[in-house]
């Protein structure tokens, strides 16, 4: 197994004014979410080397950010077309600092190393089947898999259309929420019909 760095391509992509509310956080994204001038990736040699184009809107949701001040720093690795659940693909494996030698998890590994290794605050990733809280639980962050349509997929490359979302990776319980909180507008945010609690949990 070959370890790489999370981060596919650099990037410096934000808004500066120190008064929007996320000013002070640093932010990667999953490379099959679109960003104007920056390559997407599927994790495959193959695709990526046929699919340079960078001739694409930026996505929603990673819009929606930077309006609200988040820097990002890096598009990044993912596993191959986003089906692998242990973050491996012919690439190479993104570095989970958590466990000697231990796989990220996938598929939005290079999103969830990017934050464990401290490159970023938090990471824009997608999860169709536990994309984004596998590689979060492995690495040892926090997440979220957002309900469906709470947020735009608009710019992501889709995996399976009707059960793709997008979510969010954080070294914090703070971060991801305020993250997850911008990306959720008013219209979004349905209180729920009913809650659940497992008293076991709590004993």
């Amino acid at each position: 197994m070959t370890f790489i760095n999370p981060i596919l391509y650099t990037i410096n992509y934000r808004e500066y004014d120190p008064s929007l509310p996320l000013y002070h956080l640093k932010g990667t994204v999953k490379a099959n979410i679109a960003i104007n001038r920056i390559p997407l990736s599927q994790g495959n040699k193959i695709w990526d080397d046929n699919n340079r184009s960078t001739n694409h809107e930026t996505a929603d949701c990673i819009r929606k950010l930077v309006n609200s001040g988040a820097h990002f720093k890096g598009t990044c690795h993912l596993s191959a077309f986003a089906f692998d659940l242990s973050g491996e693909n012919g690439i190479g494996t993104p570095l989970n600092p958590s466990v000697l030698n231990g796989v990220p998890g996938g598929s939005s590994s290079g999103s969830a190393s990017s934050v464990a290794n401290y490159v970023a605050d938090f990471s824009i990733g997608t999860d169709t089947g536990g994309s984004i809280r596998i590689p979060a639980a492995y690495c040892g962050l926090w997440s979220i898999r957002t309900t469906f349509n709470a947020i735009s997929t608009k710019g992501v490359i889709p995996t399976g259309p009707q059960y793709d979302t997008v979510g969010v990776i954080a070294k914090t319980g703070a971060v991801l929420k305020s993250v997850t909180d911008a990306l959720l507008d008013s219209t979004s945010q349905m209180p729920p019909k009913k809650l659940f609690a497992i008293i076991e949990l709590f004993e």
